[in-house]
């Protein structure tokens, strides 16, 4: 009796998980390829390709709205993820990092510019002297973090964090060995 009992509850569980449909992923993928950026469908609906240069890195912004700067052409394109279309150029390179307020996001430059969204206006501009950097990692409303990599790869990183209300560097530290990447934990 017991087997048959059994036997029965793996057969309505295996029914249940087998007749159910798994709602589909949430969010499109996007990924630089050589000269171009691709968008996708998660379970393999549509692509569409946007030819726009060199792209290392993306940024995605509040609004599905991703940033593609091209390092080589110097000039950033800006493609809207729902409508999947090219919604902007912009000249120059524009690598916006978003923390906790969508209204405006930070970009290192030399000094640590925060910027207004989406209108991209100058907030303020905090001297920082970052000279290379490799990660910006905005740690809360108050406080942005910046890695620093040689970009002709000798192991020295720096770690610097800003006070964005004193619009002051207040942490600057050589790290030891080759750090390339560094994440916050709770």
């Amino acid at each position: 009796m017991r087997r048959a009992i059994f036997a029965v509850g793996i057969l309505a569980i295996t029914t249940g998980v087998w007749s159910e449909k798994k709602p589909p992923p949430v969010g499109i993928l996007a990924a630089s390829a050589g000269e171009s950026v691709v968008l996708a469908d998660p379970l393999n609906r549509w692509s569409k390709s946007f030819d726009i240069g060199t792209v290392g890195w993306l940024f995605q912004a509040p609004g599905g709205v991703l940033f593609a700067p091209d390092l080589v052409r110097g000039k950033t394109t800006v493609l809207d993820l729902r409508g999947r279309r090219i919604v902007d150029h912009i000249e120059g390179v524009t690598m916006p990092h978003f923390g906790p307020s969508p209204d405006r996001y930070f970009v290192a430059a030399g000094d640590i510019l925060v910027v207004s969204y989406p209108d991209r206006a100058i907030i303020s501009r905090i001297a920082a002297e970052i000279g290379h950097p490799r990660q910006v990692i905005p740690a809360s409303d108050t406080v942005v973090l910046v890695l620093e990599w040689s970009p002709d790869g000798s192991p020295k990183s720096i770690l610097s964090a800003i006070d964005l209300p004193s619009r002051q560097v207040v942490f600057r530290r050589p790290l030891a060995g080759d750090v390339r990447s560094c994440s916050l934990s709770s």
